[in-house]
């Protein structure tokens, strides 16, 4: 898939970053008994937010 929109961006970036940081929360949760699902959703935000701001200006002009 070939991303050319801010939006297609936006909306891959979160998923990604949500199925990465929920993977590693429930990898915590399996392994050591640690909840900490929350902050890891914060930073997933945070790094989205990040990301995007790097990434939108390598989008292709239309």
């Amino acid at each position: 898939m070939k991303i050319t929109t801010k939006k297609q961006l936006l909306a891959i970036l979160i998923i990604v970053n949500l199925l990465v940081f929920s993977v590693i929360g429930a990898v915590l949760f399996y392994f050591d008994g640690i909840r900490i699902l929350a902050p890891l959703l914060g930073a997933a935000a945070a790094v989205t937010a990040i990301q995007y701001n790097m990434r939108k200006k390598q989008l292709p002009q239309v």
